[in-house]
């Protein structure tokens, strides 16, 4: 089962991996007992809450946490891309650049008590190929699917008067019907 959920829907600026990984467990459906799996992509900076206990909670309930680290350990400015193509870089509510660093330790624990693998990314490779190979290890299990289809029936009646032309024609035409050719409707 593959979940995606966006940034946009945690608050701004309480990023927490904790968080995170508890409404993600949450979001899988009880009933399902194995193949679940979270990716949690992050630079592991974490200054909330405890990730690596909502870790081992989640894994308590049967999902495998992966982690992959994006940025760098000395630390970076965050970007945002605007709609123009323009490049800014995120801002404190002071006005102040904000600057991320990568944490392996915490994202290395985080994966060690979800029971899954910790992949560190590139710019040029965000490691999800990794990961998706330990995910393909997974038993899987097959979703069961129930598929209705609710017609309208909406040319019923053009339906229906193109068949009463077609037996007129059928009728009419003498040459179509050899029985009906012997009487003659439209001659005097």
């Amino acid at each position: 089962m593959v979940l995606s959920a966006s940034t946009s829907i945690i608050d701004r600026w309480k990023l927490a991996a904790a968080s995170a990984i508890e409404l993600g467990a949450k979001s899988f459906t009880p009933l399902a007992e194995t193949s679940k799996a979270l990716i949690v992509i992050t630079d592991g900076e974490n200054h909330e809450d405890d990730a690596v206990q909502a870790a081992q909670a989640a894994t308590e309930k049967g999902v495998t946490i992966h982690t992959i680290g994006i940025g760098s350990p000395k630390g970076a400015p965050i970007p945002i891309y605007q709609p123009g193509g323009q490049k800014v870089f995120r801002k404190d509510k002071d006005g102040n650049t904000v600057i991320s660093k990568l944490d392996e330790k915490m994202l290395r624990q985080i994966a060690a008590a979800g029971n899954g693998t910790y992949v560190r990314s590139s710019d040029t490779r965000i490691g999800l190929n990794a990961i998706f190979d330990e995910i393909n290890k997974m038993e899987k299990q097959e979703i069961e699917a129930r598929i209705y289809s609710d017609y309208e029936e909406r040319f019923q009646y053009l339906f229906g008067l193109g068949l009463i032309f077609l037996l007129l024609e059928f009728i009419i035409l003498e040459r179509k019907n050899r029985w009906l050719s012997k009487i003659k409707i439209f001659e005097r």
